[in-house]
């Protein structure tokens, strides 16, 4: 059996650390054998460059762990997710340093930040690929309201060009939130008894797709390799995620 070791070094905004991940690693291979490695995501800790050699030095691979529709910094001006009730979707603290406030995934100024923040602060290290997390609306963890997915104005424009009349997505909402439950599962995806609520799915695991799919090709013109975290399929679709597409990246 060959591991994979993830170590978090905090936050993009955990300020100044000077982590001994390489020293853990270090051991962790003693002990276990060698593995690749993930390791994100602070902008300012020190131990990259180090674990990046121990692991090299191994014949291993290192990937930087990068979130991208939640954890952003403030002072990145993301644009956020507007709810089903036109409000906008809070966050769920779960850990130190991380904060689970989603952002509108079909937002090119929210792909553009992730790459950016890439170029700015991780570009010059030796990095082999990218860990792309996070690529997902919110789960019903934060609530129904969490669960819905983003109805900004742009989110809204892609439901209805595929078809999907999104104030009677609201209604079904409000008034059979049961409707709203999956009849059967094909291949990684749910299927609806409504065809109206079968198409809503399929439209927000669409804008998902589409944009991991942008910033898998920025990505791979820098020449790393990507790879994505996705929920367990039983969970995965309900959040966004079609497994198959996706794969196809």
């Amino acid at each position: 059996m060959e591991y994979t070791y993830q170590f978090f070094s905090g936050g993009y905004e955990a300020g100044v650390k000077d982590c001994a991940a390489d020293v853990v690693l270090d051991k962790l291979y003693q002990k276990f054998g060698f593995g690749d490695v993930i390791i994100g995501w602070n902008t300012q800790d020190k131990c990259y460059q180090r674990i990046i050699e121990v692991a090299h030095k191994a014949g291993k691979k290192v990937w930087l762990w990068m979130p991208v529709f939640s954890e952003l910094p403030s002072y990145a001006k993301a644009d956020p997710v507007i709810d089903y009730q036109n409000k906008l979707q809070q966050g769920l603290g779960v850990l130190p340093d991380e904060d689970f406030r989603f952002v509108c995934p079909s937002s090119q100024n929210n792909i553009d930040i992730i790459f950016n923040l890439y170029q700015k602060h991780f570009a010059d290290l030796p990095f082999d690929g990218v860990f792309l997390d996070k690529i997902r609306h919110s789960s019903y963890a934060n609530g129904l309201s969490g669960g819905m997915g983003c109805f900004c104005k742009n989110c809204t424009k892609i439901y209805q060009e595929e078809g999907v009349n999104t104030q009677e997505v609201i209604n079904k909402i409000n008034k059979s939130p049961a409707k709203l439950l999956p009849l059967s599962q094909i291949n990684g995806k749910y299927i609806f008894k409504d065809p109206l609520v079968d198409n809503f799915y399929q439209a927000k695991a669409d804008i998902i797709t589409e944009s991991i799919l942008k910033l898998v090709i920025r990505f791979e013109n820098s020449g790393l390799s990507v790879a994505l975290d996705l929920f367990a399929p039983v969970l995965a679709y309900l959040v966004g995620q079609d497994i198959p597409e996706l794969s196809k990246n």
